[in-house]
């Protein structure tokens, strides 16, 4: 009976690492891909001469990069596209999707 039982543990014990591995390597090459090939990616988007872009915030008040910076809206807006990217990513996976 102790045979049994321990079968069956050990069974169950392979199984669940063999899941828990594969998803751990998984979704741990998912985030290293996401957080070194975002920024490259962003980059390559972003047209070189930003002018444009740079007198508008130059142009904006100094209360909106108080209020920015005490709500973290820049990190958050990171977070956000970083959450996004791994959301799209994961939807390709034939598996997980």
């Amino acid at each position: 009976m102790y045979a049994l039982l321990a079968s069956a543990a050990a069974t169950l014990f392979n199984q669940l690492l063999r899941t828990v591995v594969v998803k751990f390597v998984l979704f741990g090459a998912l985030a290293l891909v996401v957080n070194e090939l975002l920024p490259l990616i962003v980059s390559a988007l972003l047209p070189s001469g930003t002018s444009g872009l740079d007198s508008t915030i130059n142009g904006l008040d100094d209360a909106f990069f108080f209020y920015a910076e005490t709500f973290m809206v820049f990190q958050g807006l990171s977070i956000c596209l970083a959450a996004l990217t791994t959301r799209f990513i994961i939807r390709r996976i034939p598996f997980f999707g």
